[in-house]
Order: C-alpha cells, then structure tokens, then sequence
C-alpha cells in the first residue's frame, strides 16, 4: 500500500512542477487565457492538498472535489495510459479502504 501512495506522491510532485511550469507561459492575447489559468490553478492546488495530505486519509474523503478529481483522471487516463488509469484506480480504492 505504501508502494501506491509512494507513486502517486511522486506523480503528483512531477505534475505539480509541469503546471507551475505552463503557468509560466506567456498566454497573452488568448481569448480563453482566463480560463485555462483557472483550470491549471485548480489542478496545481489539488495536486498540492493531494501532497500534503496524502497521509491524511480522513481529510481526503472529506473534500468532495478530490472525489471528482479522481474520478475524472481515471477516465482521462483510461483511454491513455493504462498505467496511470491503474495508478489511480489503486490510490482511489486505498483511500476507500477497499485495499
């Protein structure tokens, strides 16, 4: 079990660096730029509580967002990468308890 959070946690460090990194970006004079920093912000501040609170399994099932984020990843990454879809599966599944 411990393997799965260590995997996740290290996606989620690697994910959070590209966001910081696209938010970088010089993404003046694009009609919708508003609307992709609000999407990037949201995915780096869930990767963030993700991070600090991996270990805390009470605060995960709490916030409702972590439970569409999730969800949506492991749809996203079912059609590919089957590997990060199993990923996410899993650490979805360790924090339901149901490994």
């Amino acid at each position: 079990m411990n393997h799965i959070k260590n995997e996740m946690l290290k996606y989620l460090i690697n994910k959070r660096h590209m966001t910081v990194s696209l938010l970088r970006l010089d993404l003046t004079g694009l009609s919708d730029r508003d609307e992709i920093i609000s999407h990037f912000n949201n995915e780096l501040n869930m990767c963030q509580f993700i991070i600090d609170n991996i270990d805390n399994k009470q605060v995960l099932e709490n916030n409702p967002y972590f439970w569409q984020w999730i969800d949506d990843n492991i749809v996203f990454f079912d059609s590919t990468d089957k590997d990060l879809s199993f990923l996410f599966t899993n650490f979805k599944k360790l924090i339901e308890g149901d490994l």
